[in-house]
């Protein structure tokens, strides 16, 4: 999968751009902005969901993989349609996990 690819890539690159040497940290930096950029405009067509996956968010309006992983757990799972099996999918998809975040003592 492309985007398994890309996070592999992406560890790679920062490995190198941690070490001393000038010349591959520089050039190790610009390839991971490229990277990310590239990430950025990743669609959800390119996550290769299966067909509820794709069309709960496709509904939802979330077209890009960058607007996915911005969102929320609160926001995701409001989402018409998103059941637990397609959170799980797209989280396991993306590498991430959305978390519930505790609520607050007033």
């Amino acid at each position: 999968m492309e985007s398994d690819k890309l996070k592999i890539a992406i560890h790679h690159l920062k490995a190198i751009a941690t070490k001393s040497d000038s010349w591959a940290s520089k050039h190790a930096l610009k390839a991971l902005e490229l990277m990310n950029e590239l990430n950025q405009k990743m669609t959800i067509e390119d996550l290769k969901l299966s067909v509820r996956g794709y069309n709960v968010l496709k509904r939802a309006g979330v077209n890009f993989v960058d607007e996915l992983k911005g969102m929320s757990y609160e926001e995701i799972t409001n989402i018409y349609g998103m059941h637990i099996k397609v959170l799980e999918e797209i989280e396991d998809t993306l590498g991430i996990k959305f978390e519930k975040k505790p609520l607050r003592d007033v």
